[in-house]
């Protein structure tokens, strides 16, 4: 019983974390793109509104990976 529930804990904590690397992996490529096509665009954001600049970072790529799976 204790092991099925250690071996359940291990394997959540895993997706977790493969998660979390796609999630990561996926922010810094567009971030990379972002700084690249819209770096004066994304300056001037920033000074007019950072909170909703940060926001369209963190959600703009898992958008867009929905989109891609359901395409």
């Amino acid at each position: 019983m204790i092991k099925s529930e250690i071996f359940f804990i291990i394997q959540y904590l895993l997706i977790i974390k493969i998660i979390g690397i796609q999630i990561a992996i996926t922010i810094f490529l567009f971030l990379k793109n972002f700084r690249n096509k819209y770096q004066v665009v994304f300056k001037k954001s920033l000074k007019l509104n950072p909170y909703k600049t940060l926001f369209l970072i963190f959600f703009t790529p898992t958008l867009a990976d929905i989109k891609n799976t359901f395409s």
